[in-house]
């Protein structure tokens, strides 16, 4: 088990790093949410460097409000959007934004995936998170500025902050 937790904080840690290598361009890091593969080609076809994903944009390519996807439904399109390109791939996990959150077992099958790299959690659960965190080699950002030191506290490797675009400069 020691071995397996071992092998598990260093591929986290390369995940998080290679996060942490698009932020220190001189350009801001850009994540588009592509809604389907032929989206997530044309993004990565214009440069981007990484892509995100949320059940939201996939409800709505189908006509559906969010809640309206199944578990199954989200995890093949989030990798149908994986494969779709090289890139790797943050999962945003909004409940505020999304309606649904993206229960810890979903996160769980979907961190095999080896682009599924990182997760943007606004939902401030942190015994779920700590359970993905304990379970996976994902590297967890707090989507929420408040709970930054939180998470950093259980293992999460930065934050994807909101009050940055407003006073950017300032946060580091």
């Amino acid at each position: 088990k020691l071995l397996r937790d071992q092998e598990l904080n260093r591929k986290q840690q390369e995940k998080a790093e290679r996060f942490l290598a698009m932020h220190t361009g001189s350009t801001p890091l850009l994540l588009p949410n592509p809604w389907d593969a032929g989206s997530a080609k044309l993004l990565a076809s214009l440069g981007f460097e990484a892509l995100a994903t949320t059940s939201r944009g996939f409800a709505a390519t189908l006509g559906r409000l969010d809640g309206g996807v199944s578990r199954d439904e989200a995890i093949e399109h989030a990798r149908a959007i994986v494969d779709a390109t090289e890139l790797p791939v943050m999962l945003y996990d909004i409940p505020p934004r999304s309606v649904v959150a993206i229960e810890p077992e979903t996160l769980l099958r979907l961190a095999e995936h080896p682009r599924i790299t990182a997760v943007k959690d606004a939902k401030g659960d942190l015994y779920a998170g700590s359970k993905v965190l304990a379970g996976s080699d994902l590297a967890y950002y707090s989507g929420d500025d408040p709970l930054t030191l939180p998470w950093m506290a259980v293992g999460g490797v930065g934050v994807v902050s909101i009050i940055s675009h407003v006073v950017g400069p300032h946060v580091r």
